[in-house]
């Protein structure tokens, strides 16, 4: 959404009687890092940059299968990043992230970043028992 003012009166240069105001524009922020995590099984770690602006309330993720036409809404966050679990290991998908602002104005999102969610295997070491007392 744009404005132009314009003054009117007997001013002699118009030409400094006017004015532009970009209202409601919010710059999207920015994916600075995205891959595994070995705190969830098949999950990603995307984190991001807040933009250049003030006000902004929250954040948007958004994913698609690497393949797939549209992104998704995954989640809303309030922090600087979000883990995607549950995913399907081996599988691509790519992600963008949107600001919004208190009034609920959306950002652009962001330029979209992908990765390979892989299956984390956890191993538990337990003591050995070699002699069993009843």
């Amino acid at each position: 959404v744009s404005a132009v003012v314009m003054a009117t009166g007997g001013k002699n240069n118009a030409g400094n009687d006017q004015a532009t105001l970009d209202i409601g524009a919010l710059p999207a922020p920015t994916i600075t890092s995205l891959g595994p995590t070995k705190l969830y099984d098949n999950a990603l770690l995307i984190a991001y940059a807040p933009p250049q602006a003030p006000g902004v309330a929250g954040y948007r993720l958004l994913r698609r299968e690497e393949g797939g036409a549209t992104l998704d809404l995954i989640g809303e966050t309030i922090g600087l990043q979000y883990y995607d679990a549950l995913l399907a290991p081996g599988k691509r998908y790519c992600y963008a992230v949107q600001a919004y602002d208190a009034a609920g104005v959306l950002s652009t999102p962001s330029d979209e970043l992908c990765s390979v969610a892989q299956q984390t295997l956890f191993t538990i070491n337990l003591p050995m028992v070699t002699k069993w007392f009843p």
